[in-house]
C-alpha cells in the first residue's frame, strides 16, 4: 500500500510539473507574440509609413514646382524651380527603390502580398509621369510653339499625378490597417501572458491541495478503505483555453 501512495503522489507531482510547463512554453509562444508585434512596429510599419510619405511629399513638390515653370522667365530663375523640381524626382526614385531594397531597417518594406502588389502598381504609373516630365522639360524655348507644348505636357500630367497620389494613399491606409492589426495582435497576447501570471500559482496551488487531500484521506482511514471527498474540475485548463483558440 505504501508503494501505491507513492506511485500516486509521484503521478500528481508529475502532473503538476507537466501543467507548468505547458503553462511555461504557452507564455513563451505569446512573448514571442509580443515581441513579433513591437518588432513590427519598429522595422516595418512606421518605416514603411515613413517613407510613403515622403514619396507623396516629394510628388506632390514636382507638381508644385513643374507648375511654376515660366518658360517667359528668365533663364536663372527657371534653373532654379527645374533643380527643385529634379531634387524632388530623385526622392520619389528613391524611396520606391528603398521601399522594394533596403527602406525597413536594412531590408524590404513588403509586410505582404497586398503591400508588395500596391507599389506594382505605383511603379508603371511613376514611370509614365516621368516620361511626360521630361517631355515638358525639353521644351526650354521661348517661343510662342515651344511654351505651349509646354504647357499641353503639363496638363497631361495632371491626371496621371492624381493617379499617382490615389494610388499612394490607398498604399499608406493599408499599411496603417496593417500595423494596427500587429498592434492588437500583441497586445492581445499581453493581456494571455497576464493571465498566465496570475494561474500560474493555481496550478500548484491546485495540486498541492489535492496531494494533501489524499494523504489525509488514507492517514484517517488506517489504510484499510479510503473515501475521497468530490471535487470539482480545476478552473485553469478552462482559463487558459482562449489564449490556446485564439
Amino acid at each position: 500500500m505504501k508503494l501505491t501512495v507513492g506511485k500516486n503522489m509521484a503521478l500528481l507531482v508529475l502532473a503538476a510539473l507537466l501543467g507548468l510547463a505547458l503553462l511555461t512554453a504557452l507564455e513563451q509562444y505569446l512573448m514571442e507574440k509580443v515581441y513579433e508585434g513591437a518588432n513590427n512596429a519598429n522595422i516595418n510599419a512606421v518605416p514603411s509609413l515613413k517613407i510613403l510619405g515622403e514619396l507623396r511629399r516629394n510628388l506632390q513638390e514636382i507638381s508644385t514646382q513643374a507648375g511654376r515653370l515660366d518658360y517667359g522667365a528668365d533663364m536663372a530663375e527657371r534653373n532654379r524651380v527645374e533643380e527643385r523640381l529634379l531634387v524632388a524626382r530623385d526622392n520619389v526614385s528613391n524611396a520606391i527603390r528603398a521601399y522594394e531594397t533596403d527602406g525597413c531597417a536594412g531590408t524590404i518594406c513588403f509586410a505582404d502580398e497586398v503591400d508588395k502588389a500596391d507599389l506594382e502598381k505605383e511603379k508603371p504609373v511613376w514611370r509614365q509621369y516621368q516620361v511626360i516630365l521630361d517631355k515638358m522639360l525639353q521644351e526650354k524655348g521661348s517661343s510662342e510653339q515651344s511654351v505651349a507644348k509646354a504647357h499641353q505636357f503639363l496638363l497631361e500630367l495632371d491626371p496621371v499625378s492624381d493617379k499617382m497620389l490615389k494610388l499612394i494613399d490607398e498604399h499608406i491606409d493599408y499599411n496603417i490597417v496593417i500595423a494596427k492589426r500587429f498592434s492588437d495582435e500583441a497586445d492581445q497576447a499581453q493581456r494571455h501572458c497576464a493571465d498566465l501570471d496570475h494561474l500560474r500559482p493555481d496550478v500548484a496551488g491546485h495540486r498541492r491541495d489535492r496531494l494533501l487531500d489524499d494523504t489525509v484521506d488514507f492517514g484517517a482511514t488506517g489504510g484499510a478503505s479510503r473515501r475521497k471527498r468530490p471535487r470539482s474540475p480545476p478552473a485553469w485548463p478552462r482559463a487558459i483555453w482562449p489564449a490556446i483558440s485564439s
